[in-house]
């Protein structure tokens, strides 16, 4: 642990050398967010337009926040994932990895990541506080601390999704990998299931759970007892599949490992 610290303070000072350019990136994380959320009101503000697959619009952006709170935990760690590829496979830098007394795992995790992925947390967590007061949630201590098991659940799941895409490259070297395209479907998970074709939906339950990391946990927040028996016990699954999800990635991660060669240069 000791170790790992030091990788992230080290991090932070190289990346807080430069100031004005760490506050640009900011000012332009904060800008994506609220463009998100304008496509959101723009969808309200149409004539008609009163609810999304029955969910009304604070319970849309109930939703849009929780998500935003599970993948603020992947963006902290993903550009690790996204350039493992190109810099460790097939530039030969694994070998080094390997070599040192230190948890692979952890090197390539801690080597780079995006502090600014806070503010997406944040702006998601602040969405969720705005809504729910609109909601008929009871913020409990026991509510908060669920909601908060969920969005660390559903962040790990969408951690380990991506940890899987990214241990393929042990297979199949590519520079880009298949963690581009996967990502844009992130944003299914930002809005209800039941909108979606149901190939789709059973794809967003299964192979790629991104309904676990916004429309599950948040709805079960919101929905509680009034949604089915059936809908709910999947919801309460949450903590279970990021268990299982995290257990199959290390599980592909060991073998990717053991699969790798070295590019002998």
């Amino acid at each position: 642990m000791r170790i790992a610290w030091l990788y992230l303070v080290q991090y932070l000072k190289a990346r807080l050398a430069y100031r004005w350019d760490f506050l640009a990136q900011v000012l332009g994380d904060l800008m994506v967010s609220a463009a998100g959320l304008s496509f959101l009101a723009g969808i309200f503000a149409g004539a008609g337009v009163t609810a999304i697959g029955g969910w009304p619009r604070d319970a849309i952006l109930f939703i849009y926040g929780f998500s935003m709170i599970s993948v603020g935990v992947l963006e902290f760690f993903a550009e690790s994932l996204y350039r493992f590829s190109e810099e460790y496979l097939i530039e030969g830098r694994f070998d080094q990895v390997l070599l040192r007394p230190f948890s692979p795992f952890l090197q390539v995790l801690l080597h780079s990541f995006n502090p600014l992925a806070v503010t997406e947390i944040m702006v998601g967590g602040a969405l969720v506080a705005w809504s729910g007061a609109r909601l008929p949630v009871d913020w409990t201590v026991g509510h908060a601390a669920a909601a908060a098991l969920l969005a660390l659940s559903g962040g790990v799941i969408i951690t380990s999704v991506f940890l899987v895409l990214t241990c393929v490259n042990f297979w199949f070297e590519d520079r880009l990998g298949i963690q581009p395209p996967v990502f844009n479907c992130i944003v299914f998970g930002r809005y209800p299931i039941e909108i979606f074709h149901p190939a789709v939906r059973i794809l967003l339950q299964t192979v790629i759970p991104f309904a676990f990391i916004g429309y599950y946990p948040a709805g079960l927040l919101i929905a509680g007892e009034r949604w089915g028996d059936g809908t709910r016990q999947v919801a309460l699954l949450t903590p279970v599949v990021a268990v299982v999800f995290a257990l199959m990635a290390g599980l592909v991660w060991r073998a990717g490992i053991r699969r790798y060669h070295s590019t002998g240069s």
